[in-house]
């Protein structure tokens, strides 16, 4: 086994032991892992900085930099990331480890870096925009308003894809957006070889609420956000 053959092999390791979620399975690629590495007198730090975004020809990357970690998430943290992913046709998971979550991202490297930027702006944004609209009121209402907008924003964006593809006056668009999200998916299945992973998933708003889930969700309608479509 030659050197490239050994950091592979060590860099598939720590991926295994650093996303599967079964306990056993962690611990029998980390213990094959410090063999590995003692046998070829290499340090875990050497292989991690050599590390490059896995490539694929079509130009698909998976970006090990964390679009958003925690312990205890709130849920419209989540939907954002699930509603920008499939804005910019990108492939998103969670991995969690000892009680640590994070979600990554999967796809074109300008469709990943356009996610990223925007969900950081909007994770701002958005708790000071509810700051705003719901001061001084209880926590049931600041989270209803935030789930409100999450979904207010989801059509929002919907219809920003939809004049996207109108503005082509063809089909042609929406075939390339549904193929890109679906290759990007295809590829992070290859890339991480069939090991254990959380799938992200948008789920329903909390409406504790009512009025107050109403005013985000048409204050995330009414927000214009940008983004590029290209083939």
């Amino acid at each position: 086994m030659n050197k490239e053959d050994v950091i592979a092999r060590a860099r598939k390791l720590i991926q295994l032991r650093d996303r599967t979620t079964s306990a056993g399975e962690a611990q029998a690629a980390a213990k094959a892992l410090a063999v590995l590495l003692d046998k070829h007198r290499l340090e875990e730090a050497e292989i991690e900085l050599g590390t490059e975004p896995s490539l694929s020809a079509e130009g698909f990357s998976v970006d090990e930099k964390p679009l958003a970690s925690y312990r205890r998430a709130e849920r419209w943290r989540i939907n954002l990331a699930v509603v920008l992913a499939r804005h910019f046709s990108v492939a998103i998971w969670r991995r969690s480890v000892l009680g640590k979550h994070s979600i990554h991202m999967c796809g074109r490297l300008g469709d990943v870096a356009m996610l990223r930027e925007m969900y950081r702006w909007l994770a701002d944004d958005i708790p000071r925009l509810c700051a705003n609209e719901c001061k001084g009121e209880p926590f049931a209402v600041r989270w209803s308003w935030r789930s409100g907008f999450v979904l207010g924003l989801t059509e929002s964006l919907a219809a920003a894809r939809s004049a996207a593809v109108a503005e082509h006056r063809n089909a042609k668009m929406a075939m390339v957006l549904a193929r890109r999200a679906a290759d990007a998916e295809a590829f992070l299945e290859r890339h991480l070889c069939g090991t254990l992973r959380a799938s992200c998933a948008q789920r329903s708003g909390v409406k504790a609420d009512q009025d107050a889930w109403a005013r985000g969700y048409a204050a995330g309608r009414a927000r214009t956000v940008g983004g590029q479509f290209h083939d």
